[in-house]
């Protein structure tokens, strides 16, 4: 298994809160038609080998 490059960013009290604003205003904003098809994209072209298991 791959290794993070840095350690996930816990954050608190000030930045969390900025954030949560920030998540909650531009959560209705629309996305780019060119966004949008990349992300299509992308996820059209996942493969999953089937002796994955849960």
């Amino acid at each position: 298994m791959a290794l993070a490059i840095k350690p996930t960013p816990v954050l608190r009290g000030k930045e969390a809160m900025e954030f949560a604003e920030k998540i909650e205003a531009n959560k209705n904003r629309p996305v780019s038609d060119e966004s949008y098809q990349k992300i299509k994209n992308a996820f059209q072209n996942i493969k999953v080998s089937e002796d994955v298991r849960f």
